[in-house]
């Protein structure tokens, strides 16, 4: 049987329209198939993570391997802390720089009654808490020598060897960046007022950010303050430096640490009683008043304070 073109026509469109269908159906069969996998991908790897998660927590270890052993007789009169993989020896005396084979790399000689040391990278920092000196070493050796105009209290160190440090005396604090050799890049005079006491700060591993935690108080409340500096181009049209702050009701911050250029994790204690120092005390012990105040106090037993959850802070 002849068909003629009309009829033709309408059966090749047809035949057309049968393939668009069946092929967006086969496409929307595709797509299913892809979603169903991607979910089942996804699930399996949030199953790995939280899995290795639980094992890392509670995995035990049965034994070990002794890769090597070195024996010293001066643990008493000197302290050993990780720096990168190497090892600092450091003392009262001096400082040695240590590599996994325990072969001295380097070594220096100082002369400090309570070192403590900070590190950054290849950079490494020996300071005299309560005294007045900060060396400053790099991978080769001695990079140079900062002298506080007052005690230092504490001090944090950045990759290239510039150093910010709290200083105080006579109940006075101050706030002081260093270059590596001594010179000042900036200070600050800080006071219960405002911004209130610097209880720890942390710069950025490149240097340009200083984290700096207060404690102060407010209308009888003991609140902290976090607060943020820029040292780079963006600080210089910033009042003090100072980019950002968030302060905490009732909290005070003694720990701050730098977790990479712009990332900081800070550490909290919440203040959760009413407590007072009676002024009959004789042996500084505190005792409950109805007219107390908030605030913290040397020899508080354990259940006045509780930790808080660190907190992330990323600035901009």
């Amino acid at each position: 049987m002849k068909m003629d073109g009309k009829n033709r026509e309408e059966q090749e469109n047809g035949a057309k329209v049968r393939d668009l269908e069946e092929y967006k159906a086969e496409n929307r069969k595709r797509k299913r198939r892809r979603r169903i996998t991607v979910g089942i991908l996804a699930g399996a790897i949030l199953a790995a993570g939280i899995g290795t998660g639980v094992w890392l927590q509670l995995r035990t270890f049965q034994g070990y391997d002794t890769v090597q052993a070195t024996e010293t007789e001066d643990t008493d009169t000197y302290m050993f802390q990780k720096s990168g993989n190497k090892i600092v020896r450091y003392g009262i005396d001096g400082i040695e720089l240590r590599d996994r084979k325990n072969q001295t790399l380097w070594s220096d000689h100082y002369t400090m009654e309570n070192p403590q040391m900070i590190s950054c990278g290849d950079a490494i920092a020996i300071y005299d808490k309560n005294g007045t000196k900060i060396v400053v070493y790099d991978a080769d050796g001695k990079a140079g020598e900062i002298t506080a105009s007052y005690p230092i209290v504490k001090a944090s160190v950045a990759g290239q060897g510039v150093v910010a440090a709290i200083l105080e005396n006579n109940g006075e604090s101050w706030i002081k960046y260093y270059n590596t050799d001594g010179t000042e890049i900036a200070s600050s005079h800080t006071n219960m007022d405002s911004p209130g006491y610097p209880m720890d700060l942390s710069l950025s591993s490149d240097g340009l950010w200083m984290a700096v935690s207060y404690a102060y108080e407010d209308g009888g409340k003991m609140k902290s303050q976090v607060a943020f500096y820029n040292f780079g181009s963006r600080g210089e049209d910033l009042v003090d430096n100072l980019a950002s702050s968030s302060s905490y009701t009732d909290m005070l911050c003694p720990q701050i640490e730098t977790a990479g250029t712009s990332s900081w994790v800070a550490f909290f204690l919440r203040v959760c009683s009413l407590i007072t120092v009676s002024s009959s005390s004789r042996d500084g012990s505190c005792s409950i008043s109805a007219s107390s105040k908030r605030f913290c106090c040397p020899g508080i037993s354990s259940d006045l304070l509780s930790l808080e959850e660190p907190k992330s802070f990323l600035v901009r």
